[in-house]
């Protein structure tokens, strides 16, 4: 949803920029090689990011989780 959100917002965020400081429109280029590079990066760091804390929680008996408390 991000992605089909940026693509209006970054061109009307550059033409606002180009109107104000250039007084003439800028060439707009939006970059899909870059964006799913970055859902790539996302995906992997989310993941990575739940693996570790499921990793530890799992090697947790149930004694020792009840004894917590």
């Amino acid at each position: 949803m991000a992605a089909a959100v940026s693509y209006p917002c970054a061109k009307l965020f550059s033409d606002m920029v180009a109107s104000m400081l250039f007084r003439f429109p800028l060439d707009f280029d939006y970059s899909l090689v870059g964006t799913v590079g970055w859902l790539g990066i996302v995906t992997v760091l989310s993941a990575l990011a739940s693996l570790v804390p499921a990793l530890k929680a799992a090697r947790i008996s149930v004694r020792e989780t009840l004894a917590y408390e």
